[in-house]
């Protein structure tokens, strides 16, 4: 199935739960620049240095230095991340 249920959170206040279309986020990703340099270095699996990251801007920089946390799955980013209630890693849909 290529449609997930996901929150959609706008100014802090979630919402009634979205069905949203994963090519419809592969598209929105593909064109944000913020999230284009993350997505690059994912591919080519190369973390750009720690001194380089003030170069990117600040929304870029932030993922960047998340590193351990990002994962590329058919080419949407999401970022991983653990509740303390919850064993299991969870993974977010990444967005600026």
């Amino acid at each position: 199935m290529n449609d997930i249920t996901a929150w959609t959170q706008v100014v802090g206040i979630t919402t009634k739960p979205t069905s949203i279309n994963l090519d419809e986020i592969r598209e929105v990703q593909s064109v944000d620049d913020n999230l284009q340099p993350v997505i690059q270095a994912l591919v080519n699996k190369v973390k750009p240095p720690q001194g380089s990251l003030r170069d990117y801007p600040k929304e870029t920089w932030t993922l960047l230095s998340q590193w351990n946390s990002l994962v590329l799955e058919d080419d949407v980013l999401y970022r991983r991340y653990q509740l303390i209630t919850i064993r299991t890693a969870q993974l977010s849909i990444c967005k600026w």
